[in-house]
């Protein structure tokens, strides 16, 4: 089948089937085109808005009923929605318990989905 011009101009045939089927629906809904994704600069492939479906819930630095609250250390050190820390009382700011092993214990939420982990000291946190 070849393509031809209707009397208004408009293209008629397979050719054109193909032509218009090629071209975006925000095109032919006459608006602009859709906002860019706003990628993430780590290198990593998901887009920004899933590091919103990451939050800390509470964080916990000690052994044997003593442990301090390190919700905001934790807080602080999330970098492009990901979480990298060493469990270490240099990094959560103190020892609260001496010479005891300590463990991180950290409650935290994923797409909705409540989780916790525990790391013991000299270990490494990484979430999500």
């Amino acid at each position: 089948m070849k393509t031809r011009l209707s009397r208004a101009g408009v293209a008629v045939g397979a050719a054109a089937l193909v032509a218009i089927s090629a071209v975006p629906a925000w095109a032919l809904q006459g608006g602009g085109p859709p906002p860019p994704i706003e990628r993430r600069n780590d290198g990593d492939d998901r887009r920004r808005d899933e590091d919103r479906d990451f939050q800390i819930i509470n964080a916990f630095w000690g052994a044997q009923g003593r442990s301090r609250d390190v919700t905001r250390i934790l807080k602080e050190r999330i970098r492009d929605g990901r979480l990298h820390i060493q469990a270490s009382n240099q990094e959560m700011r103190g020892d609260p318990i001496y010479g005891v092993v300590k463990t991180l214990t950290v409650v935290y939420e994923v797409r909705g989905r409540r989780r916790e982990v525990r790391i013991p000291e000299g270990g490494f946190l990484d979430l999500p």
